[in-house]
């Protein structure tokens, strides 16, 4: 018998604005040790069909209109409230996607591991600390013991998210629901989240239901795949018969949006202002001060992020830095905009030295150097309309006279692929790949020479990704701009740059065309980086 047999779920939303049938009658299984990867973009209803089985769907608005899902033999959609709880957390364990909204800021990290034991095993303390420190070392958070007493914004997003599947594997489930668990994680440390769950699956007969758009992920973990679109399963099999022979268009657009590693004119920046220099570091370093234990013995000291960055950026080309999280390709484009400044070292920006200018130079220099940022929702003034932010810009730097406003903006919202009759609405009125096309608009809204864009397309569903890099290589193009391209997903570095700069610890250990770097990596690090690469190929990870 299935572990999980779920037979027409249908689960719907009451708005405003009428019925949205968010889950429309879907029906599949779940064997004992077997993972099932649910893929589609967002608002497909992935999501919300794993939030019914364990009525986490907010009611109301939402409503499980129909449908029976049976765990084990008992039916989760028929249990009460008290009844459900008592499957949530000790036979299935759940991984949402944004760990810092589902870790509590009151609590340290111990006391947040060793809830579920206590309240589903009544285990002591003690013992639960212990078991909450051998959790936190299985997925690769050193010194654990230390870390139990630490607060989540002590953490990185990639630690917290290991955090996150500690605690879902604490009560050791016999299903774990993976919501999009690594989308803000490197390649090495994906890497490892899949072993472990690989290994505790071997160990526990563990079964699993990955939420993904990322189909390269699918490819590695997954032995069965459900492609949903508009709330109906539209396709499902085995891993390798989607991925060879897809029978649904829907499927086919998804693999066919997968980032490929060729692009037709490589060093663009040879086509126009040849090898002109517009960005040049020369040992730069930069760091941080760490925060004191206590303020009765504190001393400064100082935490060294970047060291002796020397590179060179030319004229409309586009440059890839990549590193595993903490190793200071933020900082080092931080440091470049002048949003952190750099203990030594030279930076120069067409020919001006900006280590030695005053803030009002700084200031002026804004309009030229500009960024997107990895979570447009956060870096959107959620109380201004989109015609607000981009008035913003104009007006602040003078771009245009006040009778062009009106139509700067509506061609800003042309140019990244929106409607202009869409500059009232506020960000929330518009999905992760439109907000993003807004924070891109916004960078161009001052005519930059150069952009820094700091993980642009990390949070976007594969289809959104591919169509938001091609508005970026269209605009690096057409207005001849310069771009740092921050990255920890090499398949995306690998389409969209010139060249690529590897960083580890601080420094750039290794600079190099794009193609030379991915096919003859001179540092063990960098081959440590493309071996971790999920490959959407099935049989690659031996799926028969």
């Amino acid at each position: 018998m299935a572990l999980l047999s779920v037979d027409k779920l249908t689960t719907s939303f009451y708005t405003r604005d009428g019925i949205v049938r968010a889950v429309q009658g879907i029906s599949f299984t779940v064997e004992h040790g077997e993972t099932v990867a649910i893929v589609g973009e967002s608002g497909s209803g992935k999501s919300v069909a794993c939030y019914s089985l364990l009525q986490l769907v907010p009611q109301p608005p939402g409503r499980i209109e129909s449908g029976r899902a049976f765990f084990n033999g008992i039916d989760l959609l028929q249990c009460t409230e008290q009844e459900v709880m008592k499957y949530r957390g000790n036979h299935i364990s759940m991984i949402f996607q944004d760990p810092m909204t589902s870790l509590n800021p009151y609590m340290n990290i111990g006391e947040q591991l060793i809830e579920p034991l206590t309240y589903h095993h009544k285990t002591s303390t003690a013992n639960a600390l212990k078991k909450a420190e051998a959790a936190l070392t299985e997925v690769g958070i050193s010194e654990a013991k230390k870390r139990l007493k630490q607060y989540p914004h002590e953490f990185s997003g990639g630690m917290r998210q290991r955090v996150m599947i500690a605690m879902a594997l604490m009560s050791e489930p016999e299903l774990l629901i993976a919501d999009e668990p690594t989308t803000a994680l490197d390649v090495t440390v994906q890497a490892q989240i899949f072993e472990l769950i690989k290994a505790i699956q071997a160990r526990r007969n563990l079964a699993v239901i990955f939420i993904t758009h990322d189909l390269g992920v699918v490819a590695q973990i997954a032995d069965r795949v459900l492609v949903m679109n508009n709330g109906e399963i539209v396709e499902q099999g085995s891993t390798r018969n989607i991925f060879n022979d897809p029978q649904h268009e829907y499927t086919r657009m998804l693999l066919d949006a997968i980032p490929v590693s060729a692009k037709p004119e490589p060093f663009r920046y040879r086509a126009g202002n040849a090898k002109r220099i517009i960005l040049q570091l020369k040992d730069v370093n930069a760091s941080y001060i760490e925060q004191p234990a206590s303020l009765l013995h504190w001393q400064e000291k100082r935490f060294n992020v970047v060291r002796h960055v020397s590179l060179n950026l030319h004229k409309g080309e586009i440059l890839g830095l990549v590193g595993e999280s903490g190793c200071g390709k933020s900082t080092l484009a931080k440091t470049v905009l002048r949003l952190v400044t750099e203990d030594s070292g030279s930076i120069k920006f067409d020919g001006t030295e900006l280590t030695t200018l005053s803030a009002a130079g700084i200031k002026d220099l804004r309009k030229d150097l500009q960024i997107i940022f990895q979570d447009p929702y956060a870096s959107l003034n959620p109380r201004m309309s989109v015609y607000d932010t981009l008035l913003e810009p104009l007006k602040l730097h003078n771009i245009v006279a006040p009778i062009e406003y009106e139509r700067t903006i509506s061609q800003l919202m042309d140019e990244v692929g929106l409607s202009p009759r869409d500059i009232r609405k506020y960000p929330h009125e518009f999905s992760g790949g439109q907000r993003q096309r807004i924070a891109i608009a916004r960078a161009l809204a001052v005519r930059p020479k150069l952009i820094i864009a700091d993980e642009p397309v990390s949070a976007l569903d594969v289809t959104i990704q591919a169509q938001v890099l091609e508005l970026m290589l269209h605009i690096v193009d057409k207005h001849h701009l310069s771009m740092i391209f921050v990255s920890h997903d090499l398949s995306v570095i690998r389409y969209i740059c010139d060249r690529t700069a590897v960083m580890y610890q601080g420094e750039i250990i290794e600079l190099g065309s794009t193609e030379k770097i991915f096919n003859q990596p001179q540092q063990e690090y960098t081959r440590k980086l493309l071996s971790a690469i999920p490959v959407p190929d099935p049989e690659y990870y031996g799926h028969t």
